[in-house]
């Protein structure tokens, strides 16, 4: 219901996103490569304050595509995302005292508009990877931490 109100509003209100490229709260050319560049600073940002460095992105793909979304939406999908993954390859280098390759984030379009994230953080073993999808669940020791303390 939220969603729906918030399109109506922003449908109604006259000095709403008066470029041309809205349809209410909707972006009609939202680019997820500029949400995932945007994201990228942030995340760094936060993970050189907990870590004292962050690991490399690149991005690659068809970084040019665009697509009709709600961009808040997007930035807070890459956000959380970006955050394990930084978190997984930070902690993985600390604790394995070598550098490791970038966090590839990939582009692609086809029938839908996919975005891959590939990290060499290590993953979750098994018996976690059953849990991802349980309401509030967290494979960080203290859920309350973005980022635990090295």
């Amino acid at each position: 219901r939220r969603l729906l109100v918030a399109n109506h509003l922003a449908h109604t209100e006259a000095d709403m996103h008066t470029d041309g490229q809205w349809q209410g709260i909707f972006r009609l050319d939202c680019l997820p490569a500029q949400s995932l560049q945007d994201t990228i600073a942030t995340v760094k940002d936060m993970c050189v304050a907990e870590f004292g460095a962050a690991p490399k992105f690149e991005i690659s793909g068809d970084v040019d595509t665009s697509f009709m979304y709600i961009p808040s939406h997007l930035d807070f999908v890459f956000m959380e995302m970006l955050k394990n993954s930084t978190r997984a390859v930070a902690l993985r280098q600390q604790k394995e005292k070598r550098e490791l390759g970038p966090i590839e984030l990939i582009c692609r379009r086809g029938d839908s508009v996919e975005v891959v994230i590939a990290d060499e953080g290590g993953g979750l073993p098994p018996d976690q990877q059953k849990k991802i999808w349980m309401y509030g669940y967290t494979a960080d020791n203290d859920p309350h931490q973005s980022f635990p303390a090295s």
